[in-house]
């Protein structure tokens, strides 16, 4: 079983905890950055019990509503848990001191650092990125917000906002790129009880005096996450994946489309998805809203018969590693002939052999290389194997359940 969605857990456990009242939230998974999130969440005055279900899944009864004054907050890596954290912080605390590790302190936060400038905010950060020190309270009004630097920024402005007295509105420069994570994100917004009205494709108009509502919430199972286990099916021994939503809003569940053109054999069985070992044919993908993917996908284009083009990858320079550079490293090492562009990734299939990957501290890499073990002639050796911890700390468990060898 796919671990449950960490984009859903996060989004869930911030609105939680601005809610008053107690939510219950059911079937999370405690990766190091869901643990960041919780961390930020507790520091921002929420009370958070875990109690421990079967098979490493947890429900939290999170006591939101309460403030606590200038938190500090240790976001980890996780750029999801930072870029909320901010505008959430902002309105709900006054501010806060924000800290992180690896590669955080580089992955763009310009929106709001000209948020904080245009509202008179003080940005005290470190030449690193971070620390960064906000003191100031956000106020409503109208917000001009790029959409191809990262969908999280609209994220957190739409679950800040409403906390406002005032009105506001989100107007979209270009493109919003990512745009099934906002979907997500105004999902869980409406069942904490805020309404969000979007009155064309490029804008989002916020009624000011919400009140979060607190609720109950189970998590779905991980699409970005389940698409390493389908990869896996369709190159090596079958693997069906249990707990997955046919019908989830998740932009990462494309992948059963994009295994399906390059010809897997797939079915579905009630919420039971089955994919079995398949030639696979070359494919072109815009991975556009769908950046997590790159990675699965990837793997799947090296074993595959044909040149594949993957685009839409710009952004991808920006993720816990540069993923361009990362993905054709790893595909180099094993054999694999990739090139890469500005936002786009050609990868001739067949022949992969083996080698040594380094993970790069990337979860999703480390994960890519489990992957593509299982069609090497020879033995992958992954560098910073633990880089899974991330997002899927139990995932080396799973591997050598399905059937994978370790040593």
């Amino acid at each position: 079983m796919p671990p449950p969605s960490k984009s859903l857990a996060h989004r869930a456990i911030l609105a939680a905890c601005m809610a008053e009242g107690t939510s219950v939230i059911r079937n999370v998974a405690l990766s190091e950055d869901i643990e960041a999130t919780l961390n930020v969440g507790q520091a921002m005055g929420a009370d958070i019990k875990r109690t421990m279900e079967s098979d490493k899944r947890y429900t939290l009864s999170i006591q939101g509503g309460r403030r606590c004054a200038m938190p500090t907050m240790d976001c980890g890596e996780s750029g999801s848990t930072l870029r909320f954290a901010i505008p959430l912080a902002l309105v709900h605390c006054g501010g806060g001191a924000f800290h992180g590790r690896g590669r955080l302190g580089q992955r763009p936060l310009t929106p709001y650092e000209e948020l904080c400038r245009a509202q008179g905010i003080p940005w005290d950060a470190d030449e690193a990125g971070l620390p960064l020190t906000l003191k100031g309270t956000m106020r409503s009004g109208a917000f001009s917000v790029r959409g191809d630097i990262s969908s999280q920024f609209i994220t957190g402005y739409l679950m800040a906002l409403p906390m406002l007295d005032g009105d506001s509105m989100i107007k979209i420069e270009g493109t919003l790129e990512s745009r099934p994570y906002v979907d997500l994100t105004l999902d869980i917004l409406r069942r904490y009880g805020i309404k969000i009205i979007e009155p064309d494709a490029q804008s989002f108009v916020i009624a000011g005096g919400q009140h979060y509502r607190a609720t109950e919430y189970t998590v779905e199972g991980d699409w970005s996450q389940a698409a390493f286990l389908m990869v896996m099916g369709a190159l090596g021994e079958e693997v069906t994946l249990k707990g997955m939503s046919r019908d989830s809003r998740q932009g990462d569940a494309i992948m059963v489309d994009v295994l399906r053109r390059m010809g897997a054999d797939m079915h579905w069985d009630g919420n039971e998805l089955t994919v079995k070992k398949s030639t696979l044919k070359a494919v072109s993908v815009d991975l556009t809203h769908c950046p997590d993917l790159a990675p699965p996908i990837a793997a799947a284009c090296a074993a595959a018969e044909g040149i594949s083009m993957l685009y839409g990858i710009k952004r991808l320079r920006l993720k816990e590693s540069d993923r361009v550079a990362s993905i054709s490293a790893a595909l180099d090492a094993v054999g694999c002939h990739v090139t890469s562009e500005e936002d786009s990734m050609s990868i001739i299939g067949g022949g992969i052999c083996g080698g040594e990957i380094h993970a790069m501290g990337d979860h999703r890499i480390a994960m890519m290389a489990a992957v593509l073990s299982t069609v090497c002639t020879e033995p992958v050796g992954i560098i910073g194997a633990e880089a899974v911890k991330k997002s899927w700390p139990n995932f080396w468990e799973d591997f050598e359940t399905l059937g994978g060898m370790i040593r």
